[in-house]
């Protein structure tokens, strides 16, 4: 789905359409044009309804950054895309990885490593200001740089499948987001737990 904050879409709008693999989080012409750009309370909005009327491993949505330019805009161009991790640099070979959700969006800043394992996530990245947990609602948990300092990395305790704990209180999925000291962003794919 393209630049769906940009179209004036909602999660509810995004039910209605079938078939589609993903949800584009950025899009640089929608932020220059309409200050439009970012669809991440969207996504994640449209990603918990899907996980709690369905199959948690069968509907999740990816999420893919672009920077739309269909003609010369020098603002606009290069300010979002995917990074696919494969062996496979043909057409076919980076269309299954994207489809299998093996890959993350960014504006810059490099995702290096999650790992999901022992109720954590292990988060390995380029030089960060701010790593960001997210999950359900108000779940997650954001870890920001002090001063002049800067994140490659953390190790963030899951509350998923806690004996006693409130459902309501735990992590249905978890995606991560990172941001650099020049503000640019990347975004993991959601993995349910």
């Amino acid at each position: 789905m393209v630049h769906p904050t940009g179209s004036g879409l909602g999660a509810g709008d995004l039910r209605q359409f079938q078939g589609f693999v993903g949800v584009e989080v950025y899009n640089a012409a929608s932020d220059d044009l309409f200050s439009k750009g970012y669809s991440t309370i969207l996504w994640d909005e449209f990603i918990l309804a899907s996980l709690e009327g369905l199959d948690a491993h069968s509907n999740l949505t990816w999420g893919f950054a672009a920077d739309d330019v269909h003609y010369f805009a020098p603002n606009e161009a290069g300010r979002g895309w995917v990074m696919v991790r494969t062996t496979d640099f043909s057409v076919p070979g980076l269309l299954t990885a994207m489809r299998a959700g093996h890959f993350y969006a960014s504006q810059g800043p490099e995702i290096h490593d999650v790992q999901i394992a022992g109720g954590k996530v292990t988060v390995e990245c380029s030089p960060v200001r701010r790593i960001s947990v997210m999950a359900r609602r108000n779940r997650g948990r954001t870890y920001r740089a002090t001063g002049d300092d800067v994140l490659t990395g953390i190790e963030h305790e899951l509350r998923h499948g806690v004996p006693g704990m409130d459902p309501e209180r735990q992590e249905l999925y978890v995606r991560i987001e990172v941001e650099d000291a020049e503000g640019r962003q990347a975004w993991t794919n959601p993995q349910a737990l």
